[in-house]
């Protein structure tokens, strides 16, 4: 780091010296420097870039991050990046994405969607720590947004999570009657949902 801050002022052949850092990233040398969240958005994009790079995954685009306008919603712009993301398998990536978008705009109306968007990532990646996982971001997300339009879908999949961890009939039981009470407990909060055949389906 050093190295590099010495050539920065170092003198060039023709006598002149290159501005340090701070002088070429000072707003009153550059009036045209973007704003906190672009310049949060903009690192992010780097981050993901990064990211797909380490594991090949560079060929595909989504939304862009860098080319934020006056008028766009950068909420938005992440919430879009991290469904693309998500969408192709990026788990990862989408996941992280997110949570940037939550910590970066807490009172963003695409808060509840995000966080069933985690939640969503994990049951869809699958496996026994991605459908743990799941089951706690949808109880997560039923103590934050219990009348959401989403609750009685994010409560049939905390019983889906337990249904997919159960092994063979010969085995522990446990996944079983965990998946079983939470049908249940979908029957009690949401008898009127459209969702209730499938529900007694798995019962």
């Amino acid at each position: 780091l050093r190295r590099f801050s010495a050539a920065l002022i170092r003198p060039r052949r023709d006598g002149t010296k290159l501005k340090p850092i701070r002088a070429i990233m000072s707003p009153k040398d550059n009036p045209g420097h973007k704003s906190a969240p672009a310049v949060a958005l903009c690192l992010l994009a780097a981050t993901s870039l990064l990211f797909q790079a380490g594991c090949g995954l560079v060929r595909h685009r989504g939304p862009d991050l860098t080319d934020v306008g006056p008028g766009d919603q950068p909420d938005k712009i992440l919430y879009e990046r991290a469904m693309y993301e998500i969408q192709h398998g990026r788990y990862d990536v989408g996941r992280l994405t997110l949570q940037t978008m939550l910590n970066t705009y807490p009172d963003s109306e695409y808060l509840a969607k995000a966080k069933l968007a985690i939640a969503d990532s994990y049951y869809a990646q699958g496996g026994i720590s991605g459908l743990t996982q799941a089951e706690a971001e949808y109880a997560d997300f039923q103590t934050f947004f219990p009348t959401a339009p989403e609750a009685p879908e994010a409560q049939f999949r905390i019983g889906m999570a337990h249904f997919r961890l159960m092994g063979k009939a010969d085995r522990d039981l446990t996944e079983a009657r965990l998946a079983e009470a939470e049908f249940k407990e979908f029957l009690l909060k949401y008898p009127d949902s459209p969702g209730m055949p499938r529900v007694k389906g798995r019962l």
